[in-house]
């Protein structure tokens, strides 16, 4: 077997510095062993015997330090909306365990938005975060909802066409320590599945309850917003911790302007910067356009929309619009969300829907106009749940 060649390096001194000493040979082809096998799996194994992290794990629990495997296994389960477009746009509603705050101006469906995530949730099983039909944890149960009402603007009427009253917790603070201590105590309780705060602009802060109106306490409400943003990622952080599982969390806020903004943005969140940080996804929900009756009396229905603004758990900055119904129709009722415009519009684009003329495909059905198509969504709840899932598989990433 032939030698490796040497390279000769002809400039190189001696260990003294010495350039009259003979030329080193250097190997211009090093030979690199590289250790082959799972040894950083073993080395983990090795870093939970140690008897440093074993004391670590028994005085801060068992999942104190946990592998990256078990955190690749996790499947993120999603709570639909109710809203279609929204859900579409979330890759199938809002991530289960996650932190997510609606803004917007007045009147824009940021509290309705809610009301519908919560009768959504209502028909789940808390244990395997699927539709009650298709539970297969053969553990069903009802989730824990609780609901903060911090503007004390709860109508149970209108609550009641959403979700029912009777399976939620619900609490009207009287100034924001109260709410984020009470709100801290259900997380770590571990017996809540989802809590929900409306809203942010709303939290008092005590000192400002107790000082004089005229008095200007500049920046209280977004400190003691802050200490409890920062108890509530503790406590979510706890109860991961404890048994795997963290609680939902859902914050509504309101959008105010800046005095004196000539260039730029003017819009800001009240509450200061923490609740942004904090939140895996806010959704900007826009103010509605109002379709009027013939008379001009009452309105039949209301356009409104959203932009994502942030997404921790999918895709940002992608927005749709949908429409509320507010009067009753022979397909609709008071509250529905008319989307099936919209599912006729994506189902068509990823050629679930075909055809022309006479002859129209959708779903492996056949149907004599497209206009039929909206309709049998409509009318048939099977046909469009059927539809909706088709669209949501297209949207969330392949694993």
């Amino acid at each position: 077997m032939a030698a490796k060649k040497k390279a000769v390096d002809t400039d190189a001194p001696d260990a003294g510095g010495n350039p009259d000493v003979p030329a080193v040979a250097v190997d211009s082809t090093p030979e690199i062993k590289v250790k082959k096998g799972n040894d950083a799996k073993a080395q983990l194994s090795a870093l939970f015997a140690d008897s440093v992290v074993s004391g670590m794990l028994k005085t801060y629990g068992k999942r104190a330090l946990i592998e990256g495997a078990e955190v690749k296994a996790r499947t993120v389960k999603r709570i639909p909306s109710g809203i279609f477009p929204l859900d579409y746009a979330l890759e199938g509603g809002w991530a289960q365990g996650g932190v997510h705050m609606l803004t917007g101006h007045k009147s824009s469906f940021k509290t309705t938005a809610l009301y519908s995530t919560i009768g959504q949730a209502q028909q789940m099983c808390a244990n395997c975060w699927e539709h009650a039909t298709k539970c297969g944890c053969k553990n069903y149960r009802e989730p824990v909802i609780a609901y903060l009402d911090v503007e004390g603007a709860m109508d149970p009427k209108w609550a009641s066409r959403f979700f029912d009253l009777d399976k939620i917790l619900v609490s009207t603070p009287e100034y924001a320590e109260q709410s984020l201590s009470i709100g801290e105590a259900l997380l770590r309780s571990r017996k809540c599945d989802i809590f929900v705060l409306d809203s942010i602009a709303f939290l008092t802060p005590a000192k400002e309850i107790e000082e004089a109106i005229e008095k200007d306490l500049m920046g209280v409400q977004a400190r003691v917003l802050g200490k409890g943003i920062r108890k509530f990622t503790a406590a979510l952080n706890a109860a991961m911790s404890e048994d795997g599982r963290r609680p939902t969390v859902f914050f509504t806020n309101q959008i105010r302007m800046k005095l004196g903004v000539m260039f730029g943005n003017p819009e800001t969140n009240p509450g200061g910067l923490a609740p942004g940080y904090m939140v895996w996804t806010e959704v900007k929900m826009k103010g509605g356009k109002y379709k009027m009756d013939q008379l001009g009396e009452r309105p039949l229905y209301a356009d409104f929309g959203f932009s994502i603004e942030k997404n921790k758990a999918s895709t940002a900055k992608i927005g749709y619009d949908f429409r509320l119904m507010l009067a009753e129709t022979e397909s609709k009722r008071l509250g529905d969300i008319y989307d099936e415009d919209f599912l006729v519009t994506h189902l068509e684009r990823n050629g679930v829907i075909s055809g022309g003329g006479t002859s129209w495909t959708c779903l492996g059905e056949k149907f004599g106009k497209k206009t039929e198509i909206e309709q049998r969504l409509t009318q048939d709840k099977a046909f469009k749940a059927k539809a909706r899932e088709f669209l949501i598989q297209t949207v969330q990433p392949t694993p």
